[in-house]
């Protein structure tokens, strides 16, 4: 093997290129470790650094296989490397203009020998990214987590003993949830646990928000009008709920439930809306404020606006001003 290896930026070799101090995948940097070889990583974007080497199978299947029959696999294989010999290998470069073959007589003296084969041990610990769903994927399928395990960039510890998964948290090893190994593909498995445990969430955020509205019978069917009508974000329509009821007065409270239960207005921004309207209304000393109305007659600023009088003249004068106008245009168009 080669002292130094050209790298192309795969995911599955590299997490970063961070200018230079390679940021390598926990796989491959132990890989590297073990067989102690240096990597020239190309840059992004750069086919000219890797030659045909980027597009080795199109390479062989456009001058090697193509308009070639098939007979059978230990066929193919031998000419395969006859035409490498011949063709592949045995012709000049275009670009080096030189013949790959004898440049290798040259080059493998320099060569390393390779280490024993690696024993990759099976019992490391596996670990799996939670998705914004709230699930793991495992050999193909994904498995649901309980509501509330899903943070950015969390992982869980998964392990299979006699066809039992086991989830478990990797920092206390405390485990989530297990289920059967499902030996399909693509199929979600979940198990009632986590639609208990998102229920008893649900009723619990209830009950803390009817506390903080005065624990009345309005607050109660309010909120289960709310939970009816908008089921998949209840949990959101709560926070908007919560967040402006907070330093709230109780009449503020009461009258705005009131007001939302007479007008069917079963939502979280309605409440809120109401809530402030309220607010402006009593104020923060439950006293309702002095109204004033806003526009006020005019005969209340000053009477004497009673006794104007309006000319009103005869309409006969602007039908002989328009008269003059059209005899005006008549006598300009003839003209």
């Amino acid at each position: 093997m080669p002292k130094e290896i050209v790298c192309d930026q795969d995911h599955l070799i590299l997490v970063s290129e961070n200018d230079g101090d390679l940021v390598l995948t926990k796989e491959f940097a132990d890989y590297q470790k073990t067989r102690k070889f240096k990597i020239y990583m190309c840059r992004k974007a750069d086919p000219e650094t890797k030659g045909k080497v980027e597009n080795v199978v199109k390479y062989v299947k456009s001058n090697f296989a193509k308009h070639r029959t098939f007979n059978n696999l230990e066929k193919l294989n031998e000419d395969c490397l006859a035409w490498l010999e011949r063709t592949g290998n045995g012709k000049v470069h275009n670009t080096t203009k030189k013949i790959p073959a004898e440049v290798f007589l040259y080059e493998k003296q320099y060569l390393i020998p390779v280490p024993d084969k690696i024993n990759f041990s099976t019992n490391n610990i596996l670990t799996r990214v939670i998705r914004k769903d709230n699930t793991i994927v495992y050999q193909g399928n994904r498995y649901a987590l309980p509501l509330g395990t899903y943070a950015p960039e969390r992982r869980v510890v998964v392990k299979e003993e006699e066809g039992i998964l086991i989830i478990a948290d990797p920092e206390d090893e405390l485990e989530i949830i297990r289920y059967p190994v499902c030996l399909e593909k693509g199929r979600l498995i979940k198990s009632s646990d986590c639609r208990r445990e998102k229920d008893k969430g649900i009723k619990a955020y209830l009950q803390e928000v009817v506390q903080l509205l005065n624990d009345s019978p309005e607050a109660n069917e309010f909120l289960n009008l709310v939970r009816q009508d908008k089921p998949r974000y209840i949990r959101d329509q709560l926070k908007i709920i919560k967040d402006h009821s907070k330093d709230k007065p109780p009449r503020v409270i009461q009258e705005a439930l009131k007001y939302c239960l007479k007008n069917r207005l079963h939502g979280a921004t309605d409440y809120a809306d109401a809530l402030n309207y309220f607010h402006n209304i009593y104020g923060p000393n439950d006293v309702p404020k002095e109204t004033r109305a806003s526009i006020e007659p005019l005969f209340e600023i000053d009477r004497c606006v009673l006794k104007t009088h309006v000319e009103v003249r005869d309409i006969n004068i602007y039908i002989k001003e328009l008269q003059g106008v059209r005899e005006c245009q008549q006598n300009l168009s003839n003209s």
